[in-house]
């Protein structure tokens, strides 16, 4: 399945970091999305073997597929930076723990991708180049956050070991709890 969220009060400011959390449980395709801006800016597997941020022109930096078990939940927290796509302007955690993301596919890219107020759980949004590709995610997912700012290693940290509270969750722009039925936009 796939959810798109629209009108997002995401900072498209340059500079500006966005986070988003959720939990996925991969089934070991590649050639798919976990999340993407509308500008294809995104999270994606890819082969041989790697998931990282994707800057929409099938360059991709991330860490080895190797390393992420199948069919296991495991928490994903990303935090896009506005303009910049080089291996350390981004950064992925997985189960809490901050990843090395050298490039796994292509190289370095003069893409400057931004957030954007549209964004896609499960697809990626390839609305001009290639609108016939659907990059659908294989796979279940859950727990999505989008936050207007890079949130802490402690804080990731904190949510991957279920210290989640929705109260006084600064910068929390919304959440949606895919197998509850539950979702709001701050």
């Amino acid at each position: 399945g796939m959810a798109v969220f629209d009108k997002l009060a995401v900072n498209t400011a340059a500079g500006a970091k966005t986070t988003v959390e959720f939990w996925m449980k991969w089934a070991g395709s590649y050639y798919n999305t976990a999340f993407a801006w509308n500008t294809e800016f995104g999270l994606r597997f890819y082969w041989p073997g790697c998931f990282g941020f994707g800057d929409g022109n099938w360059n991709i930096y991330g860490i080895s597929t190797s390393t992420l078990p199948i069919n296991k939940w495991v928490h994903v927290a990303a935090i896009f930076q506005n303009g910049t796509f080089t291996t350390t302007s981004n950064t992925l955690y997985i189960n809490g723990v901050q990843q090395a993301t050298p490039y796994c596919y292509g190289g370095a890219s003069s893409a400057a991708p931004t957030v954007t107020p549209k964004a896609s759980l499960g697809t990626g949004i390839w609305p001009t180049a290639y609108p016939f590709y659907y990059y659908g995610f294989g796979g279940l997912m859950d727990g999505l956050r989008i936050y207007d700012r890079a949130l802490s290693s402690s804080e990731i940290l904190s949510h991957y070991q279920g210290s989640y509270t929705v109260a006084n969750q600064t910068g929390l722009i919304g959440r949606w709890l895919m197998d509850e039925g539950i979702s709001s936009i701050v």
